[in-house]
């Protein structure tokens, strides 16, 4: 009797660790999380009415609890005036879909250098004011690069490391 209460047990055991392994294992892969991303972005807009222009450095850095953190540093050229961009930003993230993030800013640290007029934040960094929402889609390409897309398409790739 107490044989089989053991050997009725292991099965058990045997099978709640299965079941746990089996969903551990089968977890969508999310390139970002724990990793740091960074990107260069070359970018020109020249127009009938625009001549705007920017070259800038982002870094992200994706937690697995749902905070992630963005470095932006780089240089702003508008109607030939040059502006500098150097911010932190602090957002959270919510994963929909497996590889579509929904990500809310919550902070954002001006630092010394930055003297980007506001204007120009409004129309082309609107994504980096205090509380905007923007929908990202973010697929692995390789081991070490990942795509990044809104909702128009491809923004940026970037390497992890």
């Amino acid at each position: 009797m107490k044989k089989n209460i053991l050997l009725h047990s292991a099965c058990i055991l045997t099978i709640i660790f299965s079941v746990i392994s089996v969903y551990y294992f089968n977890q969508p892969k999310r390139p970002l999380e724990n990793n740091v991303c960074k990107s260069t972005i070359h970018y020109r807009l020249n127009d009938s009415t625009n001549n705007f222009e920017y070259n800038i450095f982002i870094s992200f850095n994706f937690t697995n609890s749902g905070i992630a953190y963005e470095h932006m540093r780089g240089l702003v050229i508008k109607d030939e005036k040059k502006h500098t961009i150097a911010r932190n930003i602090k957002f959270t993230y919510q994963v929909r879909n497996n590889n579509n993030y929904e990500i809310t800013v919550s902070d954002v640290n001006k630092l010394g250098p930055d003297n980007i007029p506001a204007h120009l934040i409004s129309k082309y960094f609107s994504y980096t004011l205090l509380n905007s929402l923007t929908l990202l889609k973010i697929n692995e390409i390789s081991k070490h690069l990942v795509l990044v897309s809104g909702l128009q398409g491809p923004i940026f790739i970037c390497s992890i490391s």
